[in-house]
C-alpha cells in the first residue's frame, strides 16, 4: 500500500506502478489500483476510485517436443520439432504469439566411439543455425540426414541445443531446451559368431588336395539352409603339408524364439582332387543351438 499526498495547490497527482519483468511465460494479467481511506476532508467517487491495469501476455516458451530421440541408421531425414507457446507437449498455448521470435542452436558431439561424427554419421540440413517462428506459428523443425554406411559401429549420438543467450523477440527457453539423438547400429557392431567344423587329413600330406561339401536340413523343414547358416556348400582345400582344415559357418544370430535346428553336413567323395580319399564318417549331423566340434578324416 502506498500513500499519495496533495498540497492545497495540487489538482492531480501521478502514481507510478512498475511492472516487474520475469522469464516466466504468462498470459494476460489484470491488476487493480484502488484509492482508499481518503483523509483531510477529501471524498472518493465510488465510480472512479479504481483503475484496472492489464499486463499483456509475454515470454512465449520455446522448447523441443522431446528430450531424446532414437532412430535407426536407415532413417534417412530426421525431423526434430521445436514448439512455441506450450510448456508441455499437449498443454494449452501461453505467452505472446503475435510477433516474430527466433533462437540459435548448436550441434554438440564428442570424439568418443559412442559419439556421432558430423558430416560422416549425420548432416545438418539447415542453411543457417537460426530457427525462426513467424507470428502465430507454433512449430518449427530442424532436419538432419542420417548416413547409412557399411561400417560396423555401436550406437552413436549427438545433442542439439537451443542457445539461451540467442533468443530474439518476446520468448524464453524452457525445458527441454536440448535433445539427444541416438543412431542405432545396423552393421553387426559386435561381430559375427562363427562355428568351425574341423576336417583332419590323416596319413600322408604330400601335395595339394581338395574336397567339396554340402549342408542340408536334417528335419522336415522346407526352409532354405541359408535362413539359418551360410554357406550351404563349398570346397575345402588342403595345401601341401597341411593336415587340418576348418569349415567356417556363419550362424544367423536372430532373436526369434525357436528350438535347436538340425543339419547334415556331407563330404562328397566324387569331388576329391589330388589323389586323397574320404574316410568315415563322410557325413555328420549337428544342431545350430547345440553345437560341438565335429571331425572328418581323409
Amino acid at each position: 500500500m502506498k500513500m499519495v499526498f496533495w498540497d492545497s495547490e495540487d489538482s492531480r497527482k501521478a502514481a507510478a506502478v512498475v511492472a516487474t519483468k520475469s522469464p516466466i511465460p504468462e498470459d494476460d494479467e489484470v491488476f487493480w489500483v484502488r484509492l482508499t481511506a481518503a483523509e483531510g476532508g477529501a471524498l472518493l467517487r465510488p465510480d472512479a476510485s479504481g483503475v484496472a491495469l492489464r499486463v499483456r501476455r509475454n515470454d512465449s516458451p520455446l522448447r523441443f517436443s522431446q528430450a531424446a530421440l532414437v532412430v535407426p541408421e536407415t532413417a534417412g531425414v530426421v525431423a526434430l520439432t521445436v514448439t512455441r507457446g506450450r510448456l508441455t507437449e499437449d498443454g494449452p498455448l501461453i505467452g505472446s504469439d503475435d510477433t516474430e521470435v527466433s533462437v540459435d542452436y548448436v550441434v554438440v558431439s564428442g570424439d568418443g566411439p559412442a559419439s556421432a561424427t558430423p558430416a560422416v554419421d549425420f548432416t545438418d540440413l539447415q542453411p543457417t543455425r537460426t530457427l525462426t517462428f513467424p507470428a502465430f506459428t507454433y512449430e518449427a523443425r530442424l532436419l538432419f540426414n542420417v548416413s547409412d554406411d557399411d561400417v560396423p559401429e555401436i550406437a552413436e549420438s549427438f545433442h542439439v541445443v537451443l542457445m539461451e543467450g540467442s533468443v530474439r523477440g518476446d520468448a524464453v527457453l524452457v525445458a527441454p531446451a536440448a535433445t539427444l539423438v541416438t543412431i542405432e547400429p545396423n552393421d553387426k557392431p559386435h561381430g559375427v559368431l562363427f562355428e568351425g567344423i574341423t576336417v583332419v587329413r590323416n596319413g600322408g600330406n604330400y601335395g595339394q588336395v581338395s574336397v567339396n561339401w554340402t549342408i542340408s536340413r536334417n528335419s522336415s523343414s522346407q526352409a532354405p539352409v541359408s535362413d539359418d547358416l551360410m554357406p550351404a556348400a563349398g570346397m575345402l582345400v588342403f595345401a601341401a603339408g597341411q593336415t587340418v582344415g576348418v569349415l567356417v559357418l556363419d550362424i544367423d544370430q536372430d532373436e526369434l524364439p525357436e528350438e535347436a535346428e538340425a543339419f547334415l553336413l556331407r563330404l562328397l567323395p566324387d569331388t576329391v582332387t589330388g589323389g586323397a580319399e574320404v574316410d568315415e564318417p563322410m557325413e555328420v549331423s549337428g544342431e545350430t543351438e547345440k553345437t560341438s566340434r565335429r571331425c572328418f578324416y581323409f
